[in-house]
């Protein structure tokens, strides 16, 4: 017996297909289900933590890309964000930039 003629492993591949569209269609609910706002908050706050991270690694020119990208993004937020969180996002992309002025100072001296 071939083994597409197999009746036991064609119902295993038709339930792991079956299984793969309910993951695809419960992802892209909930890609339906999530704000822009909510995306964009979390992908600053990544953006702020690689950029920390490659001042420490001295890797300028990534850290300059990612402060660069938090001025752009940062705005985009406003009044769809609560007031006290766009304060510290604003405070925490001033701070990485101060640490980026020493870091690159440190590194020329």
């Amino acid at each position: 017996m071939a083994e597409s003629d197999d009746p036991l492993q064609q119902m295993a591949e038709d339930q792991s297909t079956a299984a793969r569209e309910t993951q695809v269609d419960d992802l892209l609910a909930g890609l339906r289900q999530l704000k822009v706002s909510e995306f964009l908050l979390s992908t600053i706050s990544t953006v702020a933590s690689i950029s920390y991270g490659k001042l420490e690694t001295g890797d300028l020119a990534e850290a300059r890309l990612g402060i660069d990208t938090l001025h752009a993004l940062l705005p985009l937020l406003d009044g769809h964000i609560e007031e006290g969180i766009r304060k510290d996002l604003t405070n925490a992309v001033a701070n990485l930039g101060l640490a980026y002025v020493e870091v690159s100072a440190t590194a020329t001296s």
